[in-house]
């Protein structure tokens, strides 16, 4: 009796693919899908206008890998858009969008359990993991980037009706809307 393998194919949409791609050296976000502001990418900081993405189309998403934070600006290592933007043959069209700048309004991040079987996310005081815990969640939550320091990143949020705002290390960092990290 012969026996023929079985080969099956599985095919991801495109959205799904955008989130899988992860940069472990960088702290990466997305802009706020709820977002009705366009996505300004400038030239330096308080620079030159370079690009405006617009906002609004279901299932548009960008994602942020940052280089690194100044005063409310972060520095662009790589600028990826979700295949369902009609803008983003722009990003495709002229990639290196690295070294440019954006304001850090509306970028988050997410926090996910499931796949590293970790029950909590500790939010610190400072940087460092022998810092004071602000609190700890158990919980999915979003959160608003502030500003980053290494694989740090700085983020306020609010849970059970109060506001916060702590430190966490990529480990704990979440950036993808579709998968758990």
């Amino acid at each position: 009796m012969k026996i023929k393998s079985l080969q099956i194919l599985i095919f991801l949409p495109p959205i799904l693919l955008f989130s899988q791609v992860h940069f472990d050296n960088y702290v990466e976000c997305v802009y706020n899908k709820e977002s009705v502001k366009p996505l300004i990418i400038y030239e330096s900081r308080n620079g030159k206008e370079i690009l405006r993405l617009k906002k609004g189309e279901e299932n548009c998403y960008y994602k942020l890998v940052i280089k690194k934070t100044k005063k409310g600006w972060a520095k662009i290592y790589k600028l990826i858009g979700a295949p369902n933007c009609s803008e983003d043959t722009k990003i495709r069209e002229n990639n290196d969008y690295k070294n440019f700048w954006v304001k850090l309004d509306n970028f988050e991040m997410y926090s996910f359990f499931a796949p590293r079987g970790k029950t909590y996310i500790s939010f610190l005081e400072k940087p460092d993991f022998n810092s004071r815990k602000v609190i700890t969640i158990d919980k999915y939550t979003k959160y608003q980037l502030v500003e980053t320091k290494g694989l740090w990143a700085r983020v306020k949020f609010e849970f059970k009706g109060q506001n916060y705002i702590g430190w966490i290390h990529k480990k704990d960092q979440c950036s993808s809307l579709w998968t758990a990290c």
